[in-house]
């Protein structure tokens, strides 16, 4: 789970992370909590993180395909 700031409220815009840090659910929850008793008028919320099951240690810079630089390619 990592928390995240809507800068538009509960209007329709992209969520933006207040961090790079990933928590657990509970973790997240306990800073969520926190930070809405400092700050309650902002929209934060805890999000799940989706990782790709074929990145790895190994290889972490799989390139997702469809991506530009497949769409790019000079042949």
């Amino acid at each position: 789970m990592f928390l995240l700031v809507s800068p538009c409220g509960h209007d329709s815009c992209d969520a933006v992370p207040v961090t790079e840090t990933i928590y657990t659910k509970d973790e997240c929850t306990i800073r969520l909590n926190y930070l809405k008793k400092k700050r309650p008028d902002l929209y934060i919320f805890c999000g799940e993180v989706l990782r790709d099951p074929e990145v790895t240690d190994e290889n972490p810079y799989l390139t997702p395909p469809n991506s530009a630089d497949d769409v790019f390619q000079l042949k």
